[in-house]
């Protein structure tokens, strides 16, 4: 499905399809593809299991992966 920036109409096809996603992962739109970039949003049910488990046993933390 497309998903997002304006593709299809709305600036998420989510909207159009009336859908309720947990993740929506985006990536060249953010900078219009002049560097790798990318970023998924998570709903607020995910974002408060990673808030407990940052409780636990720390801060959840990420790597990067492009190489430029």
């Amino acid at each position: 499905m497309i998903c997002g920036f304006g593709c299809t109409g709305g600036m998420w096809g989510r909207t159009l399809y009336g859908l309720k996603p947990d993740m929506i992962a985006c990536a060249k739109a953010l900078s219009a593809g002049y560097m790798s970039i990318g970023a998924v949003m998570i709903s607020e049910p995910i974002f408060d299991v990673l808030l407990k488990q940052t409780e636990r046993i720390g801060v959840f933390s990420h790597r990067f992966t492009s190489t430029q």
